[in-house]
C-alpha cells in the first residue's frame, strides 16, 4: 500500500481510500483476536489418554473430565483452510473448536491456545463431530 501511495504522490483522496479499505480489512481480525483472548485467557488444557484436563493458570483449581462424558465437538472454520487451502484474509485463519460435555459444560479451545486444532480434534476418536464453515468464526454463546 505504501509503495502505491509513493507512486500517487500520497494524494490525499488515495490515503482515504487506502485507510478506508485498512481499516475494514484490520478491524474485524483485531476483534476476533481480542475475543479469542478473553476466551481463553489464563486457561490450560492438556488432553490425556482417557480424560481432559482444565486447569487455570492464575487459580491453583482445575477440572477432570473423561473423554465418555463429551457429548460433540463442533469445529468452526473458514472453508479456505480445508486440505491445503490459502485463506484470502487474516480474519480467515481464527478458527475454534467447541467440545459439549453430557452435564452441559463447555469448553473452547480456540486458534489462539494451539494453532493446530485438527490435532486436537484426532486425539477424541469415536466422537461425535460437527463442522461449521464461516469465513467470521465468532462465538455463538
Amino acid at each position: 500500500m505504501l509503495i502505491a501511495l509513493y507512486f500517487l504522490n500520497f494524494d490525499r483522496i488515495f490515503l482515504l481510500v487506502f485507510f478506508s479499505i485498512w481499516v475494514l480489512y484490520t478491524l474485524p481480525t483485531l476483534y476476533l483476536h481480542f475475543r479469542y483472548f478473553l476466551i481463553n485467557k489464563g486457561q490450560e488444557i492438556i488432553i490425556m489418554n482417557d480424560e481432559l484436563v482444565l486447569k487455570y493458570n492464575n487459580r491453583e483449581d482445575f477440572r477432570i473430565f473423561a473423554k465418555q462424558e463429551i457429548e460433540k465437538i463442533v469445529l468452526c472454520r473458514s472453508a479456505s483452510l480445508d486440505k491445503g487451502g490459502v485463506p484470502l484474509s487474516s480474519i480467515e485463519t481464527y478458527q475454534y473448536v467447541r467440545i459439549f460435555l453430557n452435564t452441559g459444560y463447555v469448553i473452547n479451545i480456540t486458534n489462539l491456545m494451539t494453532p493446530y486444532l485438527d490435532d486436537v480434534l484426532n486425539q477424541f476418536k469415536g466422537v461425535c463431530f460437527v463442522r461449521k464453515k464461516g469465513v467470521f468464526c465468532l462465538f455463538s454463546l
